[in-house]
């Protein structure tokens, strides 16, 4: 048996989320150059993935992918997660080409993923993701 440490608890705890609320997507690993293992959740038949989840030793970052325009500053800073990414606070941000939503959740600094607020912003994202690939 491989123990885990605490940032992969914690990537696992939110894959539990994702997999719990949105049961129509599957999570895929692959393993980078580092032996680290990315996980990168997809719609079932989709090619092109709605995240992708990685573990760092004191955080867990997650890129979301949605469609241009979709989602805005205000949608992110109503999940109550501090507005803007720093070395060791949980943070999120809109990317500057507007596709995208950054998050890193840091062992220090804990965010509750099954909180309503966070659950509809992921709602509202993974419909944006489902525009994005359909179009």
């Amino acid at each position: 048996m491989t123990l885990m440490n605490d940032s992969e608890q914690l990537r696992t705890e939110f894959l539990r989320v994702i997999q719990n609320k949105f049961p129509e997507v599957f999570k895929k690993p692959f393993t980078l150059k580092s032996g680290e293992i990315r996980y990168s959740v997809y719609q079932t038949g989709a090619t092109k993935r709605w995240m992708q989840v990685d573990c760092h030793p004191k955080h867990v970052a997650v890129a979301m992918d949605h469609r241009v325009g979709d989602i805005s500053t205000n949608d992110l800073v109503a999940t109550d997660i501090p507005y803007g990414l720093q070395e060791n606070r949980t943070g999120i941000i809109l990317k500057k080409n507007d596709d995208a939503v950054n998050i890193s959740f840091f062992l220090d600094y804990p965010y509750d993923f099954t909180q309503e607020k966070f659950v509809q912003f992921l709602k509202q994202h993974y419909e944006s993701y489902l525009k994005r690939i359909r179009s």
